[in-house]
């Protein structure tokens, strides 16, 4: 069974990535990450209809069954980063109090 005309329309990298509403350098991350099929015509990549659609249905899958990790991974970091600081500023106070003590 052949698919409809409208699908068989081979887009150009530009007018993929305007069509999915995205920059040319994410469409080219994502083709490298193979989440985005394409079709090869001598050398250039081209996109059709339906494989963006494909794509737009994962991405909507993806989103909707992952939880917003970054931001749990991005405060963790941050408190992680914090206490760091903390416990070398604690044991600089600890050693400048230790050396006072023993000229004193």
């Amino acid at each position: 069974m052949t698919p409809p005309a409208t699908d068989l329309q081979l887009l150009t990298h530009e007018q993929a990535a305007q069509r999915l509403g995205i920059s040319t350098k994410l469409l080219r991350r994502e083709v490298r990450a193979k989440r985005l099929r394409f079709v090869l015509v001598g050398q250039r990549r081209r996109y059709t209809v339906q494989d963006l659609a494909e794509y737009i249905d994962k991405q909507r899958q993806a989103a909707s069954q992952s939880p917003p990790a970054k931001t749990a991974a991005r405060n963790k970091r941050q408190y992680g980063r914090q206490a760091v600081v903390y416990d070398i500023t604690s044991r600089l106070r600890d050693r400048r109090r230790a050396k006072g003590s023993v000229t004193s």
